[in-house]
């Protein structure tokens, strides 16, 4: 009887682990979904309030920062190079796919030129074609 508890302690355990494990991805994809609900209903700003608490309640999950940049993106929020940056940081400090890393550096770029930062925009060209970019 004691081998079963402990196999299934361990089976719990490792389930647990497993579960917890899957809640960020699970939160950042229920905070997308809830800000689209949000602002399909007329809610841009409870939207934009959802997706910025979610990005702060997980700042090192990509997807969660990544909902958040693009929905300040299409809104054209002054904000959005900020949150896009903190995007490509952690993408870099993960070893992230180069074609995200790319994607990322791509849209900084094109951002900066439209604020009038050209230092800026060299830069993450640069970060662009270091991780594979072309085409630009």
């Amino acid at each position: 009887m004691t081998g079963y508890r402990s196999n299934a302690g361990m089976i719990c355990a490792a389930g647990l682990s497993f579960a917890f494990g899957l809640i960020p991805y699970a939160s950042a994809q229920d905070s997308h979904k809830e800000a689209q609900r949000m602002e399909a209903g007329g809610e841009a700003v409870r939207a934009r309030d959802e997706l910025r608490a979610a990005a702060e309640r997980a700042p090192n999950d990509p997807l969660a920062l990544e909902s958040y940049a693009e929905f300040l993106d299409h809104h054209h929020d002054p904000g959005t190079r900020t949150v896009y940056q903190k995007l490509s940081d952690l993408l870099a400090r993960n070893n992230a796919n180069a074609t995200e890393r790319a994607n990322i550096s791509r849209r900084l770029a094109v951002l900066d030129l439209l604020a009038g930062d050209r230092a800026a925009a060299e830069k993450h060209l640069g970060d662009y074609r270091s991780a594979g970019g072309r085409n630009f």
